[in-house]
């Protein structure tokens, strides 16, 4: 968790943007241990408020980003 932004749950912390393949690795590692990811509820909450009314990340023109996305929506509690 050192590495968790604590106000936004993702990784990395500090003043860099969310990185949505680095928060789907680790919440890889934690569900592949058992385990929950610390702040899940602000892990989604962030990348909802990413999205723009077509449900796409802003500014993304890539498809693998919304599907990281959409797993994390599904396997986090």
């Amino acid at each position: 968790m050192s590495q968790q932004h604590p106000a936004l749950g993702y990784w990395p912390k500090g003043d860099a943007p969310p990185n949505i393949r680095r928060t789907f690795a680790y919440t890889l590692v934690h569900l592949g241990m058992n385990r929950i990811p610390p702040q899940p509820d602000r892990i989604i909450d962030t990348m909802l408020d990413l999205q723009d009314e077509s449900g796409l990340r802003q500014g993304d023109r890539g498809f693998s980003r919304w599907m990281l996305s959409s797993y994390c929506y599904v396997f986090l509690p």
